[in-house]
């Protein structure tokens, strides 16, 4: 039974009033409207060319970490909407359970009637395939998922409703394990800025494929039908390209049939020769004759292998196959030049001991202040040789400009030099104005290495740096075309084999249990407004405010297309996207214009059939679509957002050994700040915050234009009408219905305490008067003698004044009967009258008297079942209370004596201690 309101303490009242609020809430707001969700299967499989046996042990333990089964655009987990079956399918697989383990769990789980339909095997409940079709590839065997396939997973997965997909594709290898020579090849494809992954095909033998054409054939032929035929998805004709193909060193040597980085012409982007020098393959530190796409497919005996099957693509084997940064930079240059700090020769800068330690307390010291964004946390320079290749690129862009302030001058602005550059190169918003002179730094990295850490050092990698810039420009930033999202793919694979034996059909049967496991399903209603999480289509705008900034997020947009006949009108800025770097919206195809301002206004987009894209330049935003409107009209006149003065800088060419100098726009005197309004339009300074932003015009094709700056003109391509907010949107946040919920669960929690408290007072007052016209009868309690306990005895036999007796202790402090009997005893007789009773009143010697024939007893019974805490207690439960609480009277007392002696021996101490005190002071 529930405690009363009026007898909970202070913080059991914070724990139910907490929970009477979420009640509360969960009664009064609204229901969010059904939408459906895909919950779907990354991994995907198909069928290729001959039959691999199924192995019979799979059942070793393996870590956690397994692929994502279901999609990460799904709000929450719905697993209590499925099937148990599907539940205990999607258990199995997220973490990784072993086929015995799961068959073990059905066997015990089908012993109980109500679950008897649940099959008797894991493979049944996974749907494992028993077979898959493959064919050989010397060294080893190949099994073909298809592109295909997975491209129309994406599709579903991810609502697409573009007109064309690319993909990266990335080929690499993995080993099994490190008892055998054993290792993988996959073929990765990448879609949705690197976003979504999945295998087309994967290879296994002892060694790499010593056929490329032969392993890329299936691939190939695949990719080139799709790409002259495109993709066909529920009556929708979807064009296929490949953006490029991301790989590091060996594998890109090895799929286009060049040579090996340690070859004398093995640079895939210029025609640089390398030369022997102390036993090492060394580069210039300059970028010779560029090669080309064109030129390409005319064989050049010093750095072709013979001719590749992927020229048979329409993709550039030179442009289309850039050097990623993972390979390149962080596991290539920064690990290379780490490692020359701390075992390097001494001629050039080996650092001592104190140095390392120094630093690598610096990092450690760091530890504590990375947040979750970070994969890893900092480690010691002694873990050197077993850093990742995140810890080294979480090092370049951040730790390094803290942790190296002590090393010598040079050493630290040549470092810098790279710092600043890949960082530039890895942020979009300082891309655009900082990305020459983010090359011009690479370029004096690459041409002062020798210097400084000797021409024996000028690796591959090194002289890879002077080609990023050119790769940049193909594909965007670093970010945008890495190859951590394969890296983390591939090992997840990996840890789908389970054991030595037949680890290719392992992963292929692991392969098929995800894809069997995709389904789509409905999300149900929620029961509580959409505060948090991912936002609904249409519903993402709120502004969210701090101390200093205010988060704008602005609902409409001024546009403008581009073509011949350019258009200003306003849509909302949901329908705004970037594709191939490109800045695009969504239009729908509806003839009427009232349809059109409909859709625009109440920001409803019509299905993939009725929309199309436009190419368009983005003028402002602004949180009402009246807003919006009223400067569609001015911005017509000021559609031109390119100045006529802004011109490409010029820059002298850099003396050898200095730092170029940042880029300076004519007409500044100063470089452009890049504060948060202009890196982020969606940024404001709040008011009051003491800063001051100063804006620079860049030339690029997005510019924010303010009201006052735009002159007014009459017409206006959409009509004025006044914003109407849609039925279903959803509010992400509602404090003002929360404030009242909690002030009403507040004031209903504090009637509920009066109301016990009323109900105490009512209940004593049943009691009678008794105590209001005998208030001399209180002065006889607790008994301190027997007389007085036969006093007590006889005033028993007056009915109101037991009755007055009943209540009376009934009242006393205990919510639970035990103590609620040693309260009841202590108030009726102390200790030393207590120890002259015991409940039998049988004994040889010392006997005492008997305590079961008072008829104090009864009264005790009386007033504890009384006690509404204690209603339910037996006669037999209070008397073995009571019996106890008689035997320990003399304990009590003997306590009572050893603490007040205690006491008096302490006082004793300290008047001698005063005493000897003052007897000295008269003696001086």
């Amino acid at each position: 039974m529930p405690k009363e309101a009026c007898n909970l303490s202070k913080r059991q009242l914070r724990r139910r009033f907490k929970i009477a609020v979420n009640n509360n809430l969960e009664q009064v707001q609204k229901k969010v409207p059904e939408k459906s969700v895909v919950t779907s299967i990354v991994l995907l499989t198909t069928q290729p060319n001959n039959l691999i046996p199924e192995s019979d042990e799979e059942h070793n333990n393996c870590d956690p970490s397994p692929l994502p089964i279901e999609s990460d655009n799904a709000v929450n987990n719905n697993c209590d909407s499925l099937e148990f079956s599907d539940q205990l399918k999607q258990w199995s697989l997220r973490h990784l359970i072993t086929q015995s383990a799961v068959t073990g769990l059905l066997k015990i789980l089908k012993t109980h009637d109500c679950f008897k339909l649940l099959p008797s095997d894991s493979r049944t409940l996974l749907s494992t395939r028993r077979s898959f079709i493959n064919r050989e590839v010397n060294p080893g065997k190949y099994v073909h998922f298809g592109l295909t396939s997975g491209l129309q997973k994406y599709i579903a997965v991810s609502n697409f409703i573009g007109n064309s997909i690319s993909v990266f594709v990335s080929v690499d290898g993995i080993p099994v394990s490190k008892s055998s020579k054993s290792e993988f090849w996959p073929i990765l494809c990448a879609v949705n800025n690197l976003n979504f992954v999945f295998c087309v095909g994967i290879y296994h033998g002892s060694s790499k494929p010593l056929d490329h054409n032969e392993y890329l054939f299936d691939f190939v032929q695949e990719a080139k039908f799709l790409c002259e035929n495109g993709i066909k998805f529920e009556n929708r004709h979807i064009k296929f390209s490949i953006k490029g193909f991301i790989c590091d060193a060996p594998a890109r040597a090895l799929i286009t049939c060049t040579k090996y980085h340690s070859g004398f012409s093995s640079c895939n982007k210029c025609h640089q020769v390398g030369e022997r020098y102390q036993n090492r393959q060394v580069f210039d530190n300059f970028i010779s004759v560029r090669r080309d796409d064109a030129t390409f497919g005319n064989l050049d005996d010093d750095h072709h292998r013979g001719n590749t099957i992927l020229s048979e693509l329409s993709v550039g084997l030179v442009s289309q196959i850039p050097y990623e940064y993972m390979h390149l930079v962080c596991l290539g240059v920064v690990r290379k030049v780490l490692t020359l700090w701390i075992s390097g020769k001494p001629k050039y800068l080996k650092l001592s001991a104190n140095e390392t330690i120094n630093i690598s307390k610096n990092l450690e010291n760091l530890r504590p202040f990375f947040c979750s964004d970070f994969n890893r946390r900092p480690r010691t320079l002694a873990e050197l040789p077993r850093w990742k290749a995140t810890e080294f690129r979480q090092f370049i862009l951040y730790s390094c400009t803290v942790v190296l302030r002590k090393i010598p001058q040079p050493y630290l602005n040549h470092f810098m030099s790279l710092h600043c550059a890949i960082f530039i190169l890895c942020s979009e918003s300082l891309l655009q104005d900082f990305g020459k002179y983010a090359d011009s730094l690479l370029k004096y990295f690459v041409k002062q290495f020798p210097r400084l850490y000797g021409k024996e050092n000028l690796s591959y990698n090194v002289h890879g740096l002077l080609h990023v810039y050119d790769d940049v420009q193909n594909f965007g930033n670093l970010d945008a075309y890495s190859a951590f999202s394969f890296e983390n793919y591939l090992g997840q694979i990996k840890k789908l084999v389970r054991s030595g034996n037949l680890p290719l059909s392992q992963v292929c049967r692991r392969l098929s249990e995800y894809e069997h496991a995709a389904r789509i399903e409905k999300v149900r209603p929620a029961n509580k407004l959409h505060t948090a999480g991912p936002l609904t289509f249409g519903c993402w705008f709120c502004s969210i405010s701090t101390n200093s900034f205010v988060n704008k997020m602005s609902q409409y947009s001024v546009v403008q297309t581009l073509g011949k006949n350019p258009e200003v009108f306003v849509i909302p800025s949901s329908w705004i996207f970037t594709e191939d770097r490109e800045t695009k919206c969504w239009w729908p195809k509806y003839r009427s214009a009232s349809k059109i301002q409909e859709a625009v206004v109440k920001n409803q987009l019509p299905g993939p059939a009725l929309i199309k894209q436009l190419r368009i330049r983005a003028f402002a935003s602004y949180n009402s679509f009246e807003e919006a409107n009223n400067n569609v009209d001015k911005a017509c006149d000021t559609s031109n957002l390119e100045s006529d003065d802004q011109s490409e800088p010029s820059r002298s060419i850099v003396p050898d050994g200095e730092i170029p100098p940042p880029p300076i726009p004519s007409g500044s005197k100063a470089p452009p700040r890049h504060e948060l309004s202009s890196i982020s339009p969606k940024f404001t300074l709040a008011p009051g915050s003491g800063v001051t932003v100063t804006r620079t015009n860049n030339t690029g094709p997005i510019r924010t234009i303010d009201a006052e700056e735009l002159p007014s003109r009459s017409a206006s391509p959409v009509r004025r009408q006044t914003c109407v907010e849609s039925k279903n949107s959803i509010k992400c946040n509602d404090p003002f219905q929360e404030y009242v919920v909690k002030s009403l669960t507040k004031i209903e929690q504090n009637i509920e305490v009066l109301c016990g408290i009323v109900t105490k007072l009512a209940s004593a007052k049943e009691t009678g008067n008794f105590e209001e016209e005998n208030e001399d009868l209180r002065l006889r309690l607790p008994c301190i003698s027997i007389a007085d306990v036969d006093a007590f005895e006889k005033d028993l036999d007056n009915k109101e004044f037991r009755k007055y007796m009943v209540g009376r202790l009934s009242n006393l402090d205990g919510v639970e009967y035990r103590k609620c009997v040693t309260s009841i005893m202590s108030y009726v007789m102390i200790d030393e009258v207590a120890a002259l009773f015991c409940w039998e009143g049988i004994r040889k010697e010392n006997s005492k008297i008997p305590f079961k024939n008072l008829k104090t007893k009864q009264l005790v019974y009386d007033a504890v079942r009384c006690n509404r805490y204690c209603a339910n207690v037996t006669n037999l439960e209070v008397k073995v209370k009571m019996q106890s609480w008689l035997q320990h009277a003399p304990d009590r007392i003997k306590t009572k004596a050893n603490s007040k002696k205690a006491k008096s021996g302490q006082a004793e101490v300290n008047m001698e201690n005063r005493i000897s005190v003052v007897e000295n002071d008269l003696s001086d």
